[in-house]
C-alpha cells in the first residue's frame, strides 16, 4: 500500500502510546491538503469558541473521506489519525463535547467498502475502537461525579467494543504483508484498552464495597491493587492508560492503609456553594434598589419567585458613622434538582442576593442528612466546574453542571438590572464609564460551605461515637474537609491521597474548645457541635462574606487597569500636541484626574471598610472575619489593589506633571502675547506721536514761509503806499533783516521736522565731528 509504504509504523506506535500523531499526520498531508486537514483539526481545537455543529462535522468529515477515497487505504489513515487526535484531545481537556461530535461523524461517514477486503476490517476494527472512546470518556466523567457505579458500567461498555475487535484481530491476518503494522498498531490499542478498563472495572467494584462497609474489603482491596499492579507492569507499560491505573492502586493503598481509622460521617450539615460576581459600572445602592424591581422576572428561564429585604444575624449590627453595613435584598429562585449518575435526586434552594456593598452572589443550598465521606464528597465537588455532567434541572431547563446553571442565571440578572438602569437614564459618574460590566468567574471565584452541626466517627465494627472537632483530623475523610476542592478527578475517593496538612483553627482563641474551622481556597468547613443553630447562623453568614468578595476586588482592578491604559494612551499624545497651537483641550484632563481621585478613595474606602472593626458587632466577630479574609487570601487581593492603585498613581503624577506643563505653557505664551501687545501698542504710539510731531514741523515751515512772504508783500505795500525806502534810507535793511530772519526760521523749523522722522540719523549725525 502506497501510504503504508511512506509511514514508519514502529514510531506511529511509540507516538500512539504517548497520545502524539506527527507521524500520521505527516502521511495524511501526503493525500490532504493543509487547509483539507485544518477542517479536522480545528473542531478539536481546545481554544475554539462555541460548539461543533453535528451537520457541519459530518459534512466535513464526509469530504475529507471523499478527498482520499482514491488513494490508497486513504480513508484507513484519515481514520487511525482521527482516533489518535480525538485522543490527543481527550488527554488535553475535558471538553468531551468536541470529541464526541467528532467520533460521531467518523463513525457516520467512514466508508463500509474502500478497496480490499483486509483493509476494510482493520478500518471497521479502527472505527469500533474510536467508537470505544465515547463510553471511555463516560467513564471518567463518572470520576468526576465520584460515582462507582456508573464508572463500572460505563468500563463495561468499552469492555463490549473492545473485546470482539480483538477477537477478530486475533483471529484473522491481513492478506497484505504492508498492513501487518496496522493491525499490530490496533491490536495494541484494543489490549490496552481492555487491561485499562479492567483496572477500572476492580477498582470501582472494591471502592463501592468499601463505601458500603463489607467485611471482606481488606481481601478485595488487596486483589484489586495486585491486579492492577500486573497490568500497569505489562500491556500498560509506557503507556498513557499506565500512569491512570496507577493512580487508581494508589488510591486503593491509601484506602487500605485507613481501614482500621474511624470515618467521619456527617449526621447534620447545611452545604453552601458560593458563585460571587460584581458589576464595576453600577453602584451596589442602585443594585439594590433595582433588584428590589424584579419579583416575577426570569433569569434565562429560571422565575424570581419572591424578593424580599436581606434578613442577616446581629453579627453585622454596625455604628458606623456612615452608615454603611453589610445588607440588601435577595431574590428567591425556583428550586433546583440535581439526579446523580446514581440515580439520587438532590434538591438545592437557591437565591441571588445584591449586596449594599458590591459583593453580589448567587446561593444554592442543601441539607446533608446522615451522610457518609462518599456523599460529603460529591456534595462538595459539585459546584466545581470540573464535577462530571449530571441531570440538573430547575423549572423544565436542563443542565448539566451547576457552574452551568450559576453562570447562566449571574449573567441574565446583570443583563436586568443594566437594562434598568440605563431605561431610568442613571448617571453614576465615573463608575459608569470605564471597567467591565460584569465580573464573574464561576470556577474561579466560587466557594463551598460546609457547615455541620453533628459529626459522627463510624468505627470499623459499625460503633459510633459524636465527633469533637479534635477528632477530627486523626479520622477518614479529613483529608477531604482540609483540602480545597481539586481540578478533575484522577480516581475514585482521590481525597484519600490529598497531602495532610494540618490548617489553622478559623475558631483558635474565640469559640469553644471542640468547635474547629478551615478556610481553604475554595472550601469553607465550621462544626461547632456546642453551640445552636442561632450561632451557626451567624458564622456561615461571615464565611459567606468573605466568600462574595474576590469579584469586588477584581471589579475594582479592572476598572483600575482601564483607566491605567487611557492614561498610557491619552497622555503621550497630549504631550505631542503641548505645543500646537491652539493647544490642546484641557477638558479630558481633567475629567482622567477627577477620575484617578474618584476611584483611589473608592478603593481605599473599601479595603477601610473591610478592615474596619465597626463591619461587625463584636472583636470576636471582627477577628473570624480576619482570619477567613486571611486564608481566603483577601489580604493577598488587597496587596494587588494597592499595588495596581500604585502604579495608577505613578501615572496620575505623570498626568498632574502633563497638566502643569499645559497649564505653565499656556501661561508663558499668554504672557508672551501679552507683552508683544503692549510692545507693539507703545511702538504704535511712538509712531502716532512722531507722525504728529512731523505734521507739526512740517505746518511751522509752511506757517513761517507763509509769514515771510507775508511780511515781503507788507513791505512792498508799505514802500508803494508811504514811500518808506525814500523816507527812511535804513528801511530796506530792516525789510532784509526780518526777511532773513523767517528764513533762518525756515530753516531750523525745517531741520527739526527732519529730526523727528528720523531720529536715528539725527542722532548720528550729532555725533559726527564737526
Amino acid at each position: 500500500m502506497a501510504a503504508a509504504l511512506t509511514v514508519d509504523w514502529e514510531q506511529v506506535a511509540d507516538e500512539w502510546r504517548v497520545r502524539k500523531n506527527d507521524t500520521l499526520r505527516g502521511a495524511l498531508l501526503l493525500y490532504l491538503s493543509p487547509a483539507d486537514l485544518d477542517l479536522l483539526e480545528e473542531m478539536l481545537r481546545i481554544s475554539a469558541s462555541g460548539a461543533v455543529n453535528e451537520d457541519e462535522a459530518r459534512r466535513r468529515m464526509g469530504h475529507l473521506f471523499t478527498v482520499v477515497a482514491e488513494q490508497p487505504h486513504g480513508a484507513l489513515l484519515l481514520t487511525l489519525y482521527t482516533y489518535s487526535l480525538c485522543l490527543e484531545t481527550w488527554e488535553l481537556s475535558t471538553g468531551y463535547a468536541r470529541i464526541t461530535v467528532v467520533l460521531d461523524a467518523l463513525a457516520e461517514e467512514a466508508p463500509v467498502v474502500s478497496g480490499s477486503e483486509a483493509g476494510d476490517a482493520l478500518l471497521r476494527a479502527a472505527v469500533a475502537l474510536a467508537e470505544a472512546q465515547e463510553p471511555s470518556m463516560a467513564t471518567e466523567n463518572a470520576f468526576n461525579c465520584s460515582c462507582p457505579v456508573t464508572a463500572q458500567q460505563e468500563g463495561a461498555a468499552v469492555l463490549d467494543r473492545v473485546r470482539p475487535v480483538l477477537d477478530v484481530l486475533g483471529r484473522r491476518e491481513p492478506g497484505d504483508p504492508e498492513l501487518r503494522p496496522v493491525a499490530d498498531l490496533l491490536t495494541q490499542d484494543a489490549r490496552v484498552l481492555a487491561a485499562y478498563f479492567d483496572c477500572v472495572q476492580r477498582a470501582a467494584a472494591v471502592v463501592e464495597a468499601w463505601i458500603g462497609g463489607a467485611d471482606d474489603i481488606d481481601e478485595r482491596l488487596s486483589q484489586a491493587e495486585e491486579a492492577i499492579r500486573y497490568a500497569e507492569q505489562g500491556v500498560l507499560r509506557n503507556d498513557v492508560y499506565g500512569t491512570e491505573a496507577r493512580s487508581h492502586r494508589l488510591a486503593l493503598e491509601a484506602l487500605h492503609r485507613q481501614l482500621g481509622r474511624r470515618r467521619i460521617h456527617v449526621e447534620d450539615a447545611t452545604v453552601t456553594y458560593c458563585y460571587p460576581f460584581s458589576l464595576p459600572r453600577m453602584s451596589p445602592g442602585l443594585a439594590v434598589e433595582l433588584a428590589g424591581s424584579l419579583g416575577g422576572r426570569s433569569f434565562g428561564g429560571v422565575q424570581v419567585e419572591q424578593v424580599d429585604d436581606l434578613k442577616l444575624t446581629d453579627v453585622w449590627r454596625s455604628n458606623d458613622e456612615r452608615g454603611r453595613s453589610h445588607g440588601g435584598v435577595r431574590l428567591v429562585l425556583a428550586p433546583l434538582r440535581v439526579t446523580t449518575l446514581a440515580g439520587q435526586v438532590v434538591q438545592y434552594d437557591v437565591e441571588m442576593r445584591i449586596s449594599r456593598l458590591g459583593n453580589h452572589y448567587l446561593r444554592m443550598e442543601t441539607r446533608l442528612l446522615d451522610a457518609d465521606i462518599h456523599v460529603v464528597n460529591q456534595t462538595l465537588r459539585r459546584a466545581s466546574m470540573l464535577m462530571g455532567e449530571e441531570h440538573i434541572d430547575s423549572a423544565g431547563l436542563r443542565w448539566t453542571k451547576c457552574g452551568d446553571y450559576a453562570d447562566r442565571v449571574i449573567r441574565e440578572c446583570a443583563v436586568a438590572l443594566t437594562a434598568l438602569a440605563d431605561g431610568r437614564g442613571s448617571d453614576e459618574g465615573p463608575t459608569a464609564q470605564y471597567g467591565a460590566q460584569l465580573v464573574v468567574d464561576v470556577e474561579r471565584f466560587f466557594t463551598v460551605l460546609l457547615s455541620a452541626r453533628s459529626i459522627v466517627l463510624v468505627a470499623p465494627d459499625g460503633g459510633r461515637v459524636r465527633a469533637t472537632g479534635s477528632d477530627l483530623p486523626d479520622a477518614t475523610g479529613y483529608s477531604l474537609l482540609s483540602s480545597p476542592l481539586r481540578p478533575a478527578a484522577v480516581a475514585l475517593e482521590e481525597w484519600v491521597m490529598y497531602d495532610f496538612k494540618e490548617p489553622e483553627n478559623l475558631f483558635a482563641g474565640i469559640g469553644f474548645c471542640e468547635d474547629l474551622g478551615i478556610r481553604t481556597s475554595n472550601t469553607t468547613v465550621l462544626y461547632m457541635p456546642n453551640a445552636p443553630s442561632w450561632v451557626h447562623l451567624g458564622y456561615e453568614e461571615m464565611a459567606e462574606f468573605v466568600a462574595a468578595l474576590p469579584p469586588l476586588f477584581a471589579g475594582l482592578e479592572s476598572r483600575l487597569v482601564d483607566l491605567s491604559e487611557r492614561l498610557d494612551k491619552e497622555v503621550p499624545d497630549l504631550r505631542q500636541r503641548l505645543h500646537q497651537l491652539p493647544g490642546p483641550d484641557l477638558t479630558p484632563l481633567y475629567e482622567r484626574q477627577f477620575e484617578v481621585h474618584h476611584l483611589e478613595a473608592e478603593s481605599e474606602r473599601l479595603v477601610a471598610l473591610l478592615k474596619s472593626p465597626r463591619l461587625c458587632q463584636s472583636s470576636s466577630h471582627r477577628q473570624f472575619l480576619d482570619a477567613v479574609m486571611d486564608r481566603a487570601v483577601v489580604r493577598g487581593m488587597e496587596s494587588d489593589l494597592h499595588r495596581q492603585l500604585a502604579v495608577l498613581s505613578h501615572q496620575h503624577d505623570r498626568l498632574t506633571r502633563v497638566v502643569d506643563a499645559v497649564v505653565s505653557s499656556r501661561r508663558r505664551e499668554e504672557q508672551h502675547s501679552r507683552e508683544e501687545r503692549e510692545r507693539q501698542d507703545a511702538l504704535d504710539r511712538q509712531r502716532e506721536e512722531e507722525a504728529r510731531r512731523v505734521q507739526q514741523g512740517r505746518l511751522n515751515v509752511l506757517l513761517a514761509f507763509v509769514g515771510v512772504t507775508a511780511l515781503a508783500e507788507l513791505f512792498g505795500w508799505l514802500d508803494n503806499s508811504f514811500g518808506v525806502r525814500t523816507r527812511w534810507g535804513w528801511a530796506p535793511w530792516a525789510e532784509l533783516a526780518v526777511i532773513g530772519l523767517g528764513i533762518v526760521l525756515i530753516v531750523v523749523l525745517s531741520r527739526a521736522s527732519w529730526q523727528r522722522s528720523h531720529p536715528g540719523k539725527a542722532e548720528h549725525a550729532s555725533d559726527r565731528p564737526a
